[in-house]
């Protein structure tokens, strides 16, 4: 048995372990890449552009939030130790 053919048992044990599908053949496996592929190329673009907007509004909430929740140096040493307590909150906070 070659190094290949191998793989290839090896992997038809691996998959029929998991859900009793099979054989699994080099048809298969070219056949399953070229769709994989086909989708990949006609959903990427959208798939990539989800991503960016996802992250841009989480970026965009990640600011907002640093904005609101920052406490200028100024600010912080006019605070009283019992203002600076009330403000960290106690231990049922986040």
């Amino acid at each position: 048995m070659t190094h290949d053919e191998q793989l290839l048992e090896d992997f038809n044990k691996e998959i029929y372990a998991e859900n009793g599908a099979g054989p699994v053949t080099v048809e298969y496996l070219i056949d399953t890449l070229r769709t994989i592929r086909k989708h990949n190329k006609e959903d990427g673009p959208k798939y990539r552009s989800g991503y960016q907007e996802g992250y841009d509004f989480g970026y965009k909430i990640g600011v907002e939030r640093a904005e609101a929740d920052t406490i200028m140096y100024e600010d912080l040493r006019k605070m009283t130790i019992q203002e600076l307590a009330n403000l960290i909150g106690d231990e049922n906070s986040y």
